[in-house]
């Protein structure tokens, strides 16, 4: 089966924040250096693949802005053409061991940059990295950002956080609705810079098959942790085709459930 790809991505300030320390990419076409998406065109999926990374940086002072920003270009540098050999694509495994060393190497270089500038220091992210091979969706993250897939199904999380309430719906403490509105729902258990640890990146337990009209949403909690998965679903099923007004939807949702932080979306 051939897949038809488009990609849009949208980042937003929301209400209350004065700088958006988020960043994103989308690659449609891994076969040419330094093209970019285009929303609404049509593209066919080459041989190696697309790419979408959201990063969700934290840290203050712009700091979160600087992590952000070298962890989608490390994983900008890692998923250059001449980086994605047969070696690499050879098997599942193969193919998640490379994202997860794209990860930890974003990791490194935050720390390092944060080791060489003190008013960094603190700075960190997390990130999500959907990789579209051979009509299989690959998703490694280390964080709280997501990744779902719409379809005629419905609405899938195919990610699952890294964070303390997360931790608690596991031990069973809590429920996943209960999980929304719960206190220290910002907490997070994984990140990139965290100077306790090294980056654990997790990839899905299986890649996702995928077929023409599926709908893929990489977010920040600035989206998940405003819309409930039932509303989410929603607003994604009254447009899945036109990538302009659903990601158009999405905002005004996110706005009206009163948009405190920033959010970047794909």
């Amino acid at each position: 089966m051939s897949l038809k790809l488009k990609i849009g991505a949208l980042t937003d300030l929301g209400l209350s924040r004065t700088n958006n320390e988020d960043n994103f990419l989308t690659i449609p076409d891994l076969t040419i250096t330094g093209v970019g998406s285009d929303t609404g065109r049509v593209y066919d999926l080459g041989a190696n693949g697309a790419l979408m990374v959201v990063a969700d940086g934290m840290g203050g002072m712009n700091a979160g802005e600087v992590a952000s920003e070298i962890a989608v270009n490390t994983i900008k540098a890692a998923f250059s053409p001449v980086r994605i050999t047969p070696e690499v694509t050879k098997s599942r495994q193969s193919i998640e061991r490379f994202m997860n060393d794209a990860i930890v190497a974003a990791d490194s270089k935050i720390k390092a940059a944060a080791m060489r500038n003190p008013e960094s220091q603190g700075m960190g992210t997390t990130i999500v990295v959907a990789w579209i091979l051979g009509g299989k969706l690959y998703v490694s993250w280390c964080g709280d950002s997501r990744a779902y897939v719409f379809n005629s199904a419905g609405l899938h999380q195919i990610t699952k956080d890294h964070s303390y309430v997360q931790q608690l719906v596991d031990e069973g403490q809590i429920t996943r609705e209960q999980a929304f509105d719960y206190p220290q729902s910002n907490v997070i258990t994984r990140s990139l810079c965290d100077s306790t640890s090294a980056a654990e990146p997790q990839s899905l337990a299986q890649p996702y098959p995928l077929a023409n009209g599926d709908t893929i949403i990489l977010c920040t909690d600035g989206v998940c942790g405003m819309l409930r998965d039932n509303e989410l679903q929603d607003v994604i099923g009254s447009s899945p085709d036109d990538l302009d007004s659903l990601m158009a939807s999405i905002k005004e949702a996110v706005y009206k459930a009163g948009a405190p932080a920033k959010w970047p979306l794909k």
